[in-house]
């Protein structure tokens, strides 16, 4: 990994390059933080693949305390240095990665970014004007920190503990130092910049994007589509379009998950709290999800049998992106003893469709997927 800074409207900027040489992924921290934020991605896998630039907003890491912070610490202003480092660094073409703060700075920034490849957000729910902040954010102390000029040793900890589990004590030292060097300014002038005209409509820049958008949003399946079969005595309703299920407990969600790392799903469910149930029945530990997901992964597809509603039962299929992840699933949910369908007939339909949709999206399945099951 490499270091260094440019110079740019809002003075010198700090960066990090990591030693890959793949296509680039710009990555943009979040409030009161800094590029060691993403130490693990520079430093790891990814970083060894793919051409990975992290770099430290104004008045905060190493990079330089603003000149103007009344022009510097607003969205317009953050977007303004983000398209300079791309345009210094090379990287107009890259995929940009934003966490909280940095995600509302990349959508304040993408349609000034034609050459991007693309664009994921995290921890960033994307506000109209005026802002529904009560909707889009949870509750937390921590919030009150957020724009604060001046925070003590005690309430930087409390900041930075907000984003662990709540049981977490061994917070790292470098999130604290982060939060203590941040130029206060910076967050007491962006909670005076949200105001008619501050930043751009999120809702709408979401809606005109040309380019892919990805929106990483905790240990849920969301449902995109749903289809009804024509026969009366087969027709359920599980749930709509724009519903949120635990993903853990669908039978997509259960599909999707069994392709994903072991870190990510360790993540996603870091203690036996995280798993809630509907009906009383359900993976209620780590390992006992796990045993489910290395079944689903080796037949090819998952299910789940009244975990959702009592006397409905569901198959799923994942189908996967060009670098290999899960994109999405296909299911098919039916009342329990109420199909003349076989369930190799229904498992055969989701196999096809998730294969489909991996074809067209030029995927990259893993090895030996899907094998024998569609013949």
């Amino acid at each position: 990994m490499t270091s260094g800074h440019i110079t740019t409207s809002a003075g010198k900027i700090a960066y990090r390059q990591s030693a890959g040489t793949g296509p680039t992924i710009v990555l943009v921290h979040g409030n009161s933080a800094s590029s060691k934020a993403f130490a693990r991605q520079l430093d790891g896998t990814l970083g060894r693949t793919y051409r990975v630039i992290a770099y430290d907003l104004p008045g905060h890491g190493k990079s330089d305390d603003a000149a103007d912070p009344a022009k510097t610490y607003t969205m317009p202003g953050y977007a303004r240095v983000l398209r300079e480092v791309a345009a210094q660094l090379g990287a107009d073409d890259a995929v940009f990665v934003g966490w909280s703060l940095g995600g509302h700075i990349v959508l304040e920034a993408a349609p000034d970014l034609p050459d991007a490849k693309g664009f994921a957000i995290f921890g960033t729910p994307p506000l109209a004007f005026p802002p529904a902040m009560e909707q889009a954010f949870l509750p937390t102390p921590a919030m009150a920190f957020t724009f604060a000029p001046e925070l003590s040793d005690e309430q930087a900890r409390a900041y930075v503990a907000a984003a662990f589990k709540p049981d977490a004590t061994d917070l790292p030292a470098e999130m604290v130092a982060d939060v203590l060097r941040t130029d206060g300014r910076a967050r007491a002038n962006l909670a005076a910049s949200i105001a008619p005209g501050g930043f751009r409509d999120e809702i709408e820049v979401v809606a005109s994007l040309r380019q892919p958008l990805a929106i990483l949003h905790g240990a849920e399946t969301l449902y995109l589509l749903r289809e009804h079969p024509t026969a009366a005595h087969m027709a359920v309703t599980l749930t709509g379009i724009g519903v949120r299920m635990p993903a853990h407990l669908t039978a997509s969600g259960r599909a999707m998950l069994a392709h994903l790392p072991a870190a990510q799903v360790r993540a996603l469910f870091p203690s036996d709290s995280a798993f809630v149930n509907r009906t009383g029945h359900g993976p209620t530990s780590l390992p006992e999800l796990r045993r489910v997901l290395q079944h689903a992964r080796r037949q090819g597809w998952a299910d789940e049998v009244g975990l959702i509603t009592p006397g409905l039962q569901s198959v799923a299929a994942c189908a996967f992106d060009h670098t290999g992840h899960p994109a999405a699933a296909f299911s098919v949910t039916l009342r329990q003893h109420g199909s003349h369908l076989p369930a190799t007939e229904l498992v055969r339909a989701v196999q096809t469709a998730a294969q489909q949709l991996t074809s067209a999206l030029s995927g990259r399945p893993p090895q030996g997927w899907l094998a024998g099951q569609l013949s």
